[in-house]
């Protein structure tokens, strides 16, 4: 009976049910039964294969959609291979599938650059990290990528099992969709630096220089470091900016400078190198040397020091709003300018006459100049300077106070500025000469534009007490990582983007600072006792020497009368501009405005 007919299924349904046995009625309805059965399940598994065909077409056009959205990437930045540098942002960019149908397998990605993951939350992927391919390459690096989903739509076959028992799933219903999508990856800038050696032979300089003076009993440590900007790196020059430091310890003087030869001077290099060993020089002469008088000093039996405490003790009973005993205001004022101004003059001089010996134009040195000279009098220091050009230049108290020592020459044009080979360096003493005091103080700090411009931007900020703060944070942090000497060259490779000049700095710690006393007890070994020698020749009490110190320019010191004749000429050179003013004559008017606390009160 099973393979009957439909045809004669009819023709049995036809006779007469009472004829038929009940045997035979069972069979009947079991054989109508299975047959209506299998029609059902058959219109079952047609209404799922539309339902199926529904979906899948539902998520392709979604899928349109989602593609979009891989090939929209925003642009990456490499890592840096280089230490110090910042970390590019970092990649979070999710794709949200919609209302998308379950997966049965974790997808999967192809082609991602290195350092980027991605991972699955319900029904969002999301992509994270930094690009960190360590190949070279110039241009953006399109990286194409495929996702490959793969999703169980048995889902939307629900409603089906739930409108009859008859529909039995018999497998899953597996789709498969394969995206395609790019990202780009730009090369970071300080991957893009090439490290080239300089192939002019005149006036060769190393590329990094470090110097120290450190000695536990006596009053401050100091140090100094320079090291080659990137720019000048990659385009094979050397290093313009230059430093140099100084003890005496006959007398307990300290003398720093740096100097920031012009980029567009040729041998601007040599210029910085010997502003900073001649000012050095000159002005530990005219300061620690009986032999040199100055002019005003003539004939007195007072001494330079003696000027300079009783300035010291004028400005103490000032502050402590006590009546301070008159002194010769007028006779301090000439020595100091004779000594401070007159040693940076003998800097120009001599880069003149290095460039009248070569053949060469004084404009081709032209350097900035910031100038130092420190000694602790009883519980007070007295610190003389003068700057000309740009960087910075200030006394600093951690958390407290930052006082500058004059203000930075800007142009009209960025890059523009003032250089001692011009006469513009011995006018505005007001913003250049300066005699501070001061009882506490954490460092004093001299720098060239190339760490000013990249910490702080604007001169602005350089009055912003947050901003130096943040500046000694980052020193102190890394001056507690292995060398001295390490910590800053290393601490010197800072990245900010744009900023790539010459970086150097100097500063000076008075001994009682926390951050001095750690680093004296650092210091491996015992400096050597420094010994009497001629200024610059050996720097015997230095525990580090500078490579290029052999080279050091010695001036004749033996000679006090050439200083005197060196003022008489910048003079006569102040002269020829207004022949009213003169060397000295015009001191009331020039330099008194600047020291608003050694002046008489009016009556």
């Amino acid at each position: 009976m099973e393979g009957l007919s439909l045809k004669k299924i009819y023709a049995l349904i036809r006779e007469d049910l009472k004829s038929l046995s009940v045997y035979d009625f069972m069979r009947l309805w079991k054989i109508l039964f299975e047959f209506l059965k299998e029609k059902v399940i058959e219109q079952l598994n047609k209404e799922a294969n539309e339902l199926i065909a529904e979906e899948q077409n539902r998520f392709d056009n979604q899928a349109t959609e989602i593609e979009n959205k891989l090939q929209q990437f925003p642009r990456l930045k490499n890592r840096p291979m280089l230490e110090g540098v910042p970390e590019p942002e970092e990649l979070h960019y999710e794709i949200d599938l919609g209302n998308c149908p379950k997966f049965y397998a974790k997808p999967e990605v192809e082609g991602l650059p290195e350092g980027i993951s991605f991972t699955v939350q319900g029904e969002t992927i999301i992509f994270t990290g930094r690009p960190n391919i360590k190949e070279s390459f110039n241009s953006p690096k399109n990286c194409p990528i495929k996702v490959k989903l793969y999703f169980d739509l048995s889902s939307c076959l629900e409603t089906l099992k739930q409108k009859s028992r008859l529909y039995k799933q018999t497998e899953d219903v597996r789709y498969e969709l394969e995206l395609s999508g790019n990202i780009t990856v730009l090369q970071h800038p300080a991957n893009l630096w090439d490290e080239k050696e300089c192939l002019d032979k005149q006036y060769e300089k190393a590329h990094s220089a470090f110097n120290q003076i450190l000695f536990e009993k006596e009053d401050g440590i100091v140090f100094a470091v320079s090291k080659r900007g990137r720019q000048h790196a990659k385009l094979g020059k050397y290093r313009d900016d230059d430093f140099y430091i100084d003890f005496d310890k006959s007398t307990g003087w300290y003398f720093l400078a740096v100097a920031d030869g012009a980029g567009s001077a040729k041998y601007s290099r040599e210029g910085s190198k010997i502003a900073c060993t001649t000012a050095v020089a000159e002005l530990k002469n005219r300061l620690t040397s009986p032999n040199y008088v100055p002019n005003a000093l003539e004939g007195k039996t007072e001494t330079k020091e003696d000027l300079i405490k009783e300035a010291l003790l004028f400005r103490k009973k000032k502050a402590d709003g006590k009546d301070a005993k008159p002194f010769d205001q007028k006779t301090f004022h000439a020595v100091f300018y004779d000594v401070v101004v007159g040693s940076a003059f003998e800097a120009k001089l001599a880069i003149e006459k290095e460039a009248k010996e070569k053949g060469f134009e004084p404009k081709d040195y032209a350097t900035t100049l910031l100038l130092a000279g420190l000694k602790k009098f009883g519980d007070e220091w007295a610190i003389l300077s003068y700057w000309v050009g740009d960087g910075a230049f200030a006394l600093y108290t951690q958390g407290q106070q930052v006082t500058l020592l004059g203000e930075p020459d800007e142009g009209k044009f960025s890059g523009e500025t003032c250089f001692l080979t011009m006469p513009e360096a011995f006018s505005n003493q007001k913003n250049r000469l300066k005699f501070s005091t001061t009882s506490d103080f954490t460092s004093l700090l001299l720098m060239s534009d190339g760490v000013s411009d990249a910490k702080f931007g604007s001169s602005a900020a350089l009055e912003d007490l947050n901003n130096w703060d943040k500046l000694w944070s980052d020193l102190a942090l890394r001056l507690d990582e292995g060398s001295i000497e390490e910590a800053l060259l290393k601490w010197c490779s800072f990245y900010v983007e744009g900023e790539h000049d010459d970086r150097t700095l100097a500063l000076f710690l008075p001994n009682k600072d926390e951050l001095a006393l750690e680093l004296l007890n650092k210091q491996n070994g015992t400096p050597s006792e420094a010994s009497d020698h001629e200024p610059q020749k050996t720097m015997k009490y230095l525990p580090v020497v500078v490579e290029q110190s052999k080279e050091q320019i010695e001036p004749d010191f033996n000679k006090p009368e050439k200083s005197k004749e060196v003022s008489k000429e910048l003079a006569n050179q102040n002269e020829k501009k207004d022949p009213s003013e003169s060397f000295l004559g015009n001191f009331k008017r020039c330099c008194f405005p600047f020291f608003p606390s050694l002046q008489r009160p009016k009556k």
